[in-house]
């Protein structure tokens, strides 16, 4: 996913990790997310979202044998803070 958005303007804002358990998914309470940095333009923080995201999906612990799906959280605008 992270990689189908590298031409993007297209920000990942974050995520959460899921579990399989049987028939279903739960939270496993793990996440991390991604903010605009006062002074960074958007380019610049699409590319360090996809950046942190990738890493942090690449290095997160996959518990052997439970399937792991991970939801993230899109934006194709601009910061609703003006200050940042």
């Amino acid at each position: 996913m992270v990689k189908a958005l590298a031409r993007s303007l297209i920000a990942i804002l974050g995520g959460d990790v899921l579990l399989r358990k049987g028939a279903h998914f739960e939270h496993s309470y793990n996440h991390w997310h991604s903010d605009k940095q006062a002074g960074e333009d958007w380019t610049e923080f699409v590319t360090r979202s996809h950046r942190e995201a990738l890493d942090y999906v690449t290095h997160f612990p996959e518990p052997s044998g439970i399937a792991v799906v991970y939801a993230f959280v899109f934006s194709a605008g601009r910061s609703p803070d003006p200050g940042v």
